[in-house]
């Protein structure tokens, strides 16, 4: 072989291992938006719960909404008709 074709061998393989890298942090970063989507769900329903209460007069401890949101997200993936009935439960 010829010290070019060396040279090709050697971009390829180097290319190949830059794929696999890129594609190792499109995954880290599909998780972490998928992470952030949840994130955003949960907060969301922890304001909807303490809304809810308030509007009931009701003032919510930090702890009430926590347990809420958690069940909530447990369960059913954040369906906000679980999280209604469990703050009126």
């Amino acid at each position: 072989m010829s010290c070019c074709s060396f040279g090709f061998v050697d971009a390829v393989f180097h290319a190949r291992v830059q794929e696999e890298i890129a594609a190792v942090n499109l995954a880290k970063y599909r998780k972490m938006q998928h992470d952030l989507e949840e994130s955003e769900a949960r907060a969301e329903m922890a304001e909807n719960v303490v809304g809810q209460m308030r509007s009931k007069g009701r003032t919510p401890t930090v702890t009430e909404t926590i347990s809420v949101c958690t069940a909530v997200s447990h369960t059913d993936h954040g369906s906000l008709n679980s999280s209604t009935a469990m703050a009126n439960g």
